[in-house]
């Protein structure tokens, strides 16, 4: 039998088939370097990635923390500008509430029974709104603050009844 070649062209050729064993050594050698160099170039790209979630967390704990500092100071303010509303309100309710006293007391019998009660009861009325008056909003919730903490069950009994009181009305 006869052989039978076929041209040899540039196109038929595997440029990986022909390298020698020496090439392929050098080629390895390469590869391993390059990966080398990839795990270094992995390596500070991690810690970059590190260093920046780091920076980013501390700038977000910076921000949080002017946050909340911000909101402490805008809740204190509302709370200090009530007081002084309700304060300012509550001096007027209790000039309002003794003024009704002194004309209840002006306006009431002045001899027996009905008079000597309507005075006593213009008399209650008279010193609930000095006290108001006196007293203002901030010193009754104080006052009030101290009930509690001196009658702490009676309190909470005070408490769960007026809850289930508007419990039932707003549920009609």
């Amino acid at each position: 039998m006869g052989r039978f070649f076929l041209p040899i062209s540039e196109a038929n050729i595997n440029p990986e088939a022909t390298l020698n064993e020496s090439d392929q050594n050098m080629s390895e050698t390469k590869a391993k370097e390059d990966g080398a160099h990839e795990g270094c170039r992995e390596n500070e790209g991690w810690n970059q990635a590190t260093s920046s979630a780091k920076d980013a967390v501390a700038s977000l704990g910076d921000m949080a923390s002017g946050t909340v500092k911000a909101v402490g100071t805008l809740a204190s303010q509302t709370v200090e500008n009530f007081n002084r509303r309700a304060d300012r309100l509550s001096v007027k309710a209790g000039e309002e509430i003794h003024h009704w006293g002194d004309q209840m007391s002006n306006h009431a019998p002045s001899n027996g029974v009905l008079g000597s009660a309507a005075r006593s009861i213009a008399r209650r009325i008279q010193e609930g709104g000095e006290y108001i008056e006196s007293t203002k909003w901030s010193g009754m919730s104080e006052n009030c603050v101290q009930q509690i903490r001196r009658n702490p069950v009676a309190s909470i009994a005070i408490a769960l009844s007026i809850g289930w009181m508007l419990g039932r009305r707003f549920r009609s």
